[in-house]
């Protein structure tokens, strides 16, 4: 663990600590025969979108892409779209093209009703699964369905789905950019977008076919035991050692850093711990609900220090004549631990000796620091 780089670009300390997760998954044989497919975890990462206010954010920003274009296009080359993609009314010569407008709207109508079946699928096996729940007492198993079968999140997107087809039938955004002057006749932006609905409703029959397996698997006393293994590997196993390898990622940054940045002979970088007085708050947060430190950004961080720590050596000679005994070796200290929470008026950036921060390095630091909710399971 001598890389914060492992991190990303921010040196984010979350995603070293996924990436050591990861690293086992493949190295440790047990666990890489339980691991999901790579078109399972494809799926996995589109339908973790979660809610359908969050897929209807995602779609509204690819509409808003593509209006944004289509009102440049509109202004700067209107004439280099392709002539097959206007109406037969819009063409001035040549053969007449495909009634594109048409086709938009029968394939949309096809795409709702292939939508609304699906949901009824889903409906009907989480009924079924309900009755194997109350009839078994398996509450926890099914726990482990609903997440391995991804139910909630296939319904979300199911339902996402056919409201937004629903709207585009008209395609009131496209008609407002009309009136306002900026659109054109081509119906090749429309097009794009049915492209984007025919990969949406591929992925969630991608996702309905994975859901039907899920459930005739847990329908099957038998195959129960499989499913919790997967659950156990891929869910369990990870959300039980990514605490205690950030808490050791966290705690072992002060050391890298400062060897990284030259501090060992003229100053201290620590993390999760508290040297009391005398020391200078540089960094405080008001917290109004509990939380807790989900992440931290190194790379933020140790710019900050080496900027700090630059002006520390400069100062040095002066701090030492106005007394400051502290000035040959300064330390700045973070106090917050992965998993302890926090309310209130918390200091959590603390400075001894040395220089204080400027208020673009305070900032940075808020935003390297990163804190969640305690959730209510905890």
């Amino acid at each position: 663990m001598a890389d914060w780089h492992r991190g990303g670009w921010f040196g984010s300390i979350q995603v070293w600590a996924r990436r050591l997760v990861a690293d086992q998954l493949r190295e440790n044989d047990t666990l890489r025969g339980l691991r999901r497919r790579p078109l399972n975890r494809i799926l996995r990462r589109f339908l973790s979108i979660g809610t359908f206010g969050r897929f209807m954010a995602a779609y509204a920003c690819v509409d808003l892409a593509m209006l944004v274009t289509e009102a440049m296009v509109s202004v700067i080359a209107p004439d280099a779209l392709p002539r097959w993609t206007f109406p037969a009314e819009a063409a001035t010569s040549g053969p007449p093209p495909p009634d594109v407008k048409a086709i938009l709207l029968n394939v949309g109508s096809y795409l709702i009703g292939a939508q609304v079946g699906a949901l009824s699928v889903i409906s009907l096996a989480l009924a079924l699964v309900t009755l194997i729940a109350q009839r078994d007492d398996a509450s926890t198993d099914v726990r482990i369905y609903y997440h391995e079968s991804l139910a909630f999140e296939l319904v979300a997107s199911c339902v996402a789905l056919i409201a937004i087809l629903c709207v585009q039938l008209i395609w009131p955004s496209q008609f407002l950019l009309h009136v306002m002057g900026f659109g054109t006749a081509s119906q090749v932006f429309k097009l794009f977008l049915l492209c984007v609905h025919l990969a949406w409703l591929s992925a969630n029959l991608g996702g309905l076919a994975h859901f039907t397996v899920t459930t005739f698997g847990f329908v099957q006393q038998s195959r129960r035991e499989a499913l919790r293994r997967r659950y156990t590997a891929n869910v369990v196993h990870p959300r039980t050692m990514m605490p205690r390898l950030m808490e050791q990622i966290y705690g072992s940054a002060g050391p890298v850093i400062s060897d990284h940045l030259g501090l060992a002979s003229g100053g201290r970088l620590t993390f999760g711990a508290d040297f009391g007085d005398p020391a200078a708050i540089e960094v405080r947060s008001s917290f109004d609900v509990p939380v807790t430190l989900r992440d931290v950004r190194l790379t933020w961080v140790a710019f900050v220090v080496r900027r700090w720590h630059q002006r520390c050596v400069a100062d040095v000679r002066g701090a030492a004549r106005d007394g400051d005994v502290f000035a040959a070796r300064p330390a700045i200290w973070f106090t917050p631990m992965p998993e302890v929470p926090l309310r209130g008026d918390t200091p959590w950036c603390m400075r001894r000796g040395g220089v204080p921060l400027l208020p673009l390095e305070r900032v940075i630091l808020r935003l390297a620091f990163r804190f969640r909710k305690v959730s209510r399971e905890r």
